[in-house]
């Protein structure tokens, strides 16, 4: 496996993870819940979901812009470990945001064996992409929580911007993050994660080098 992704899908996906391929299917219109997107029926009746108080809210708020702060000081071994076992970590191709990721291309579709080779691999001398390292900032916005009745698993959404520099190139990516996130013995962790590219292809980044 990379840890990359790159340019538009074309043909069958690489043994290695990278994407490839002509996506099949069409998109569904907009609006409709990305592939491996958090829906609140994922994990438990839809009715008996209700929004996060505030203090849920706060709690959630600050998970994120710390393991945000984490991509970004490639601190990727500490990140991992606010990974749950049954991750599910998800980037559909820009042409597909909307298809279910196990008939459908993505750029990235990671189980934790897949995601933990991708973090070996990005933080090696392997990943010619990002070594040396580029220099990224995320910004997250809009974020939206909904708390199972227990408080104990959030569906989160927020928008995200990530910057992203190396070797004075730039690029950016602009998206949507959905998350879900769990309570555990040793506070949120991250049980999905599917992030959803608002571009319409990535010219001219090239490729998806970085944990979105």
């Amino acid at each position: 496996m990379t840890g990359e992704a790159a340019g538009t899908p074309a043909g069958p996906p690489a043994p290695d993870g990278e994407a490839a391929g002509t996506p099949a299917g069409p998109p569904a219109p907009d609006g409709e819940a990305a592939p491996g997107a958090v829906r609140r029926w994922d994990t438990g009746a839809p009715e008996r979901w209700r929004p996060a108080t505030v203090e849920e809210l706060h709690e959630v708020e600050r998970f994120l812009y710390d393991e945000a702060a984490m991509l970004d000081a490639w601190e990727l071994e500490r990140w991992l470990e606010l990974v749950e076992d049954d991750i599910e970590y998800v980037v559909p191709a820009t042409d597909v945001r909307h298809g279910n990721p196990n008939h459908t291309l993505t750029f990235v579709h990671d189980d934790i064996v897949r995601l933990r080779a991708r973090v070996a691999r990005l933080t090696s001398r392997r990943a010619f992409r990002e070594y040396p390292w580029s220099r990224t900032r995320r910004m997250l916005s809009n974020v939206r929580v909904d708390a199972e009745p227990s408080g104990q698993c959030f569906a989160v959404s927020a928008n995200l911007t990530l910057h992203w520099f190396r070797n004075r190139r730039t690029a950016v990516y602009v998206g949507r993050l959905d998350q879900l996130l769990r309570h555990t013995g040793d506070g949120l962790r991250i049980a999905r994660r599917t992030a959803v590219l608002d571009l319409e292809a990535l010219d001219p980044h090239g490729a998806v080098s970085v944990i979105l």
